[in-house]
């Protein structure tokens, strides 16, 4: 009987494991891998404004390790429930945790126990996580941090309008830009600092762009300012973060904030790309406490 059962058993346990999730079926504390792990939506906090609305932050993990940000294009495998809000997620996820990524709005009158889920398919699984406003716990402070670091300033164009903090992105002019061409983008940022906290001096404001939306994550390289030395590894300690990048530059102190991005797109569509300031560098600053980035956005149309 035991000769008989012993094959069985093993056919029914292979083919459990055959059917499983793939990230399910490593071992604990396995190495992770460059492709093929699973990436999960996240709900940050809220935020509450002074006319009664109330601000959903949302970010994500993803797991994986390899040089390339996962395509999952907004649909019926990336969507927002209440369709309403649907459309500002992102359909390119960077390697790492991105915190805050973008936000939804609610009405003064929402429900306090109405959600806002935000939904998407990874590693052949839906992944789902609901945003609400119910628990206090969760609320998400606008002030500076401990030691008087704050969301750094943000302007998209050279005449545009300055705003901080990602409760109310600030968005650039429309661009258009052609298949293989690169497009020039110029965004300018500087330190905000509470000078009667803690800190007693400003530091250098780094900028980050990425293909938010698009049909392709095309190539953006940041062009270093003259004289730039190597990126130092930051000082504010937050491990989710991969080290120095093409995508990034480091705006000194004593520039006049400008950092400028050549982004090349090999595929036609619409596009979105959002830009990360933050002056991580400072020791009270990190994405892991929710302090202190901005988000930017500008819509691209590239043609053929």
């Amino acid at each position: 009987m035991r000769s008989r059962l012993t094959p069985l058993l093993l056919a029914v346990l292979i083919a459990l494991a055959a059917s499983a999730p793939a990230d399910a079926q490593r071992y604990p504390l396995a190495p992770r891998v460059n492709a093929g792990e699973s990436m999960h939506p996240f709900f940050e906090g809220w935020y509450e404004l002074e006319d009664g609305r109330k601000v959903l932050s949302y970010g994500y993990f993803n797991r994986n390790l390899g040089d390339n940000p996962t395509y999952i294009p907004r649909g019926e495998d990336n969507f927002i429930e209440p369709a309403e809000f649907d459309g500002m997620q992102p359909d390119w996820f960077p390697i790492r945790r991105e915190r805050g990524v973008f936000v939804v709005t609610v009405p003064a009158d929402w429900p306090i126990d109405r959600e806002v889920i935000w939904s998407f398919r990874s590693a052949g699984e839906l992944y789902s996580v609901p945003g609400s406003f119910r628990t206090d716990a969760m609320q998400l402070t606008t002030g500076p941090a401990a030691m008087g670091s704050h969301r750094p300033y943000l302007r998209m164009d050279e005449d545009g309008e300055e705003g901080y903090g990602i409760i109310d992105p600030v968005w650039g002019e429309p661009r258009s830009a052609r298949v293989g061409e690169p497009l020039e983008i110029t965004i300018w940022a500087r330190d905000n600092m509470v000078e009667d906290i803690a800190r007693d001096e400003f530091v250098a404001v780094r900028a980050t762009m990425w293909v938010h939306q698009g049909p392709s994550m095309g190539s953006i390289v940041a062009e270093q300012p003259e004289g730039a030395e190597p990126e130092a590894p930051r000082r504010g300690g937050n491990r989710d973060d991969p080290g120095p990048i093409a995508n990034r530059v480091e705006i000194p102190v004593e520039s006049d904030g400008a950092a400028t991005f050549n982004v090349t797109f090999d595929e036609p569509g619409d596009y979105v790309l959002r830009v990360m300031v933050d002056n991580h560098n400072a020791v009270d600053s990190s994405q892991g406490n929710q302090c202190c980035w901005t988000n930017g956005y500008v819509e691209v149309d590239v043609r053929p």
